[in-house]
């Protein structure tokens, strides 16, 4: 499967090896850019036990995304309250 510019493929992928619905072994993850000569190269992503990116995630990549989910959930938890 080809995707792009999906944080919520890329964070449902680590969710369902983290609950046991995908096997690790069984993804496989590329950041692909294109580089100032034109020519795209793709570095595969690589994971940590915990599918937390260790390599190949270019910095700041979906930030936004993440910490606007934090603070949704920070909200959540003070209305629990």
């Amino acid at each position: 499967m080809i995707e792009t510019h999906s944080e919520h493929f890329f964070t449902g992928v680590q969710l369902a090896v983290l609950r046991g619905e995908l096997a690790r072994d069984r993804v496989a993850i590329y950041w692909v850019r294109q580089d100032a000569e034109g020519i795209s190269r793709a570095t595969p992503v690589m994971f940590d036990e915990e599918m937390r990116v260790v390599e190949g995630w270019p910095e700041g990549a979906f930030d936004d995304a993440v910490e606007l989910a934090e603070r949704v959930i920070d909200a959540r938890r003070r209305r629990a309250r």
